[in-house]
């Protein structure tokens, strides 16, 4: 996690201002600040802080069938990141 990156926890925006992973080997202290919620960039309904600049995830499956409980089958699918597939 680079430092300014918000989080959301509930409906307030926090920002990382620092944090330590060499005092206490296994263990990252963390130290945020709470900052203003911007609802144009911020989704309080999603818990995402600065929605607008996250990538969008998706997972094209290209069949049409329905996926019973404890099917087992084989799937031809596509990941792309911002409509752009990627390699698996």
């Amino acid at each position: 996690m680079a430092i300014n990156t918000e989080i959301m926890v509930l409906d307030e925006v926090w920002y990382l201002v620092d944090y330590d992973q060499a005092s206490v080997p296994g263990v990252i202290y963390m130290s945020f600040t709470e900052t203003n919620l911007n609802e144009q960039r911020d989704s309080v309904e999603d818990s995402i802080a600065n929605i607008d600049k996250q990538a969008e995830w998706t997972i094209d499956m290209l069949s049409s069938r329905v996926v019973e409980p404890n099917a087992i089958f084989d799937l031809n699918y596509a990941i792309l990141k911002d409509g752009v597939i990627q390699k698996v």
